[in-house]
């Protein structure tokens, strides 16, 4: 019996959580499993569907997201300038996160780590213990080099981003010596393992155009139907998901109710009650996360705040989509969605003071020349589908084991 420890560090939601189920699913044998997971109560739900009382659920290492608002002011050119505003340059929080993976695995002793966004555990663990990598395009930046641009349209690295790439790495090889370990040449290398595998859509990776090896087709589309010409769909014609926080939620609702329209909204983070305060009657509320197999291809517009598994299910239903980004990653799927011509976006800040929301959800939804590019961006997406992406990763798993 092998003991395989599973974990990610970084996000806010449990996209990183279901990739790894997926593949630990997948895996033959009575394997000992261990979760350590960032937030264990919003996690812990979601093994023990798929593992029952078979898998150990640990409280892992969390970098939780700055609360401050000006935060989101800072200019990000790089994956440096993003992992810096956790706070991953302090040596005091990273030898502690450290430290704390230390004791997670001197209890756990596993014989092979599975994980996605864990640059910790790839500084605690150095080479004794063999690493799996799963992650999207936007977590895994090239290893072996320094950080590229993030922004598609940026062609070179500000001297500033440079600098706060090299306090991470300093900071990084600080935890080293202590650790008197061997130093570590890229911090991007701690992104990376033994096995890597960047599970997205070419379009959604904001690292293509540096990236050597090929992307895997990701874990977390889900199995969503093409619905009908969007003129012959017989749902709500509108379905909102965005979070408590997001700061376009109250002129989205409050566009909801004016347009008077049969439309769904689930929002993560606040209770159905409040919500339904706030939503007039031809507003439907989701109490938990709507199933967007069932939901998506009956709906003529998908707005959201440009999460990538939820982009996914948009494209394979053939749903226009409008997306209010309001952090980097967001912002790349948005540009991702706006490749396949399928998604119009707007910044979640412009998009909170804007009294024009109702009247540019009233366009999405008359926009024909959209509603088609939808449906063509579906067709194109089944067709390239690959039927086992999880074949792969499997198998790297079972010769470490």
């Amino acid at each position: 019996m092998s003991t395989i420890l599973v974990t990610y560090e970084l996000g806010a939601g449990l996209g990183h959580l279901n990739r790894l189920v997926a593949v630990t699913r997948r895996l033959e044998g009575d394997h000992n499993w261990v979760f350590a997971l960032p937030d264990r109560a919003l996690g812990e739900p979601i093994v023990r569907r798929a593992f029952g009382d078979k898998a150990r659920v640990l409280e892992g290492v969390h970098w939780p997201a700055p609360r401050d608002p000006d935060v989101r002011e800072i200019p990000t050119h790089t994956f440096a300038d993003v992992i810096g505003i956790f706070g991953f340059h302090d040596a005091g929080r990273l030898s502690a996160n450290t430290a704390h993976w230390h004791t997670i695995l001197q209890e756990v002793t596993p014989q092979l780590i599975i994980a996605d966004f864990a640059p910790t555990l790839r500084l605690a663990i150095g080479s004794k213990v063999p690493v799996v990598i799963v992650g999207n395009g936007y977590t895994v930046p090239p290893p072996g080099q320094l950080l590229p641009p993030i922004r598609q349209h940026e062609t070179s690295v500000p001297a500033l981003s440079r600098a706060n790439e090299g306090r991470l790495l300093a900071a990084v090889n600080a935890v080293r010596a202590r650790l008197r370990g061997e130093a570590i040449d890229f911090f991007s290398d701690l992104f990376s393992g033994e096995n890597t595998f960047v599970c997205t859509l070419p379009e959604f990776d904001p690292y293509r155009r540096f990236r050597r090896g090929p992307t895997v087709w990701p874990f977390n589309i889900p199995d969503v139907p093409l619905g009908p010409p969007v003129n012959q769909r017989s749902g709500s014609p509108i379905f909102a998901y965005l979070p408590a926080n997001h700061p376009a939620l109250p002129p989205i609702i409050s566009a909801l109710n004016d347009l008077k329209l049969a439309s769904q909204i689930y929002v993560s983070g606040m209770t159905a009650q409040a919500l339904a305060k706030r939503c007039s009657a031809t507003v439907r509320i989701h109490a938990k996360p709507a199933d967007l197999a069932h939901v998506l291809p009956n709906t003529s517009l998908l707005i959201h705040h440009g999460g990538l598994g939820t982009a996914y299910a948009g494209l394979l239903a053939g749903v226009p989509q409008l997306v209010l980004p309001f952090n980097l990653e967001h912002s790349i799927t948005a540009a991702g969605l706006e490749q396949f011509g399928v998604g119009k976006s707007r910044p979640a800040s412009a998009a909170a003071g804007a009294p024009d929301v109702r009247d540019l959800i009233c366009s999405l939804l008359e926009d024909g020349i959209l509603q088609e590019a939808a449906l063509k961006a579906a067709r194109n997406l089944v067709a390239r589908r690959v039927i086992d992406p999880i074949g792969e990763v499997v198998k790297a798993c079972q010769q470490h084991l």
